[in-house]
């Protein structure tokens, strides 16, 4: 992927979970890493690993996304290095109803979810077209495709948003030489669900099974949904209408609340 894309990969949220899977498979594929997280321990220890295990260069760069440099302070660290995949995974949500949850907690969470990708895919897409190659990851999910599910409302919205961004910059950026791929996780065994206030589900996948299914994706599809039960779910979910969707997220809600996931 380096002699494809470029010699340096940026990983938000490269911390832990999903991005540190990421950092790990593109550091296989011989690229640098510049993992980009709000926790500078955790972040020295990934990056010391994917140094150790791949022989690659990693740095950390411990930025909040919240904050309104947060998008120039990555382009900053980028410099001028041979920019050949941006990764925007760093997100996080809430379960819980939607009034119970204060205000400046959605606008912290609409700021990492929706105007960190935005900023970061504007500002890092231009030198990628004019190389003629790189590409753009967005790992989104599957509450994107039902509104609300798990008590999760502005979650989702922040997730449907991602996934209508990276559907459109694919569409824009066909015959550039710069690749986008969508990737929809469903539950993962990442630190998310603590964060969030719930549990991860029975049929959770690994991170690096995520990542392991995903990367091969990169430059032939659009879209990855890895494993076999969200595939299932999501092919379900397509012959709904909305309000049928919902429906039954809610069921499968329920169904965890029954066996004490969530």
């Amino acid at each position: 992927m380096a002699d494809r894309y470029g010699a340096w990969a940026v990983v938000t949220g490269g911390s832990s979970g999903i991005g540190r899977a990421f950092a790990h498979g593109l550091a296989a594929e011989g690229m640098h890493c510049l993992l980009v997280s709000d926790e500078p321990d955790e972040l020295r220890t990934a990056c010391g690993e994917i140094t150790a295990r791949h022989g690659v260069e990693a740095e950390p760069l411990a930025v909040d996304l919240a904050t309104v440099d947060a998008a120039a302070a990555v382009v900053d660290a980028v410099g001028d290095r041979d920019l050949g995949v941006l990764v925007n995974n760093a997100s996080f949500g809430r379960v819980a109803p939607f009034e119970s949850v204060d205000l400046e907690t959605y606008r912290r969470m609409l700021a990492v979810n929706v105007d960190a990708y935005l900023a970061l895919s504007h500002l890092l897409l231009p030198a990628m077209r004019a190389r003629g190659r790189g590409a753009l990851v967005f790992v989104s999910s599957l509450n994107a495709l039902v509104p609300g599910i798990g008590y999760g409302t502005v979650y989702s919205a922040t997730k449907a948003f991602e996934t209508s961004l990276a559907c459109g910059l694919w569409q824009e950026t066909l015959g550039t030489g710069v690749d986008v791929l969508l990737v929809v996780p469903g539950p993962t065994r990442t630190r998310f669900q603590e964060k969030a206030g719930t549990k991860v589900a029975s049929w959770a996948m690994d991170p690096e099974e995520v990542v392991d299914g995903a990367l091969p994706c990169l430059g032939r599809e659009l879209v990855h949904v890895p494993g076999q039960v969200n595939q299932l779910l999501v092919a379900s979910f397509e012959r709904l209408t909305m309000d049928r969707r919902v429906e039954l997220a809610s069921r499968l809600l329920y169904a965890a609340l029954a066996e004490g996931t969530l």
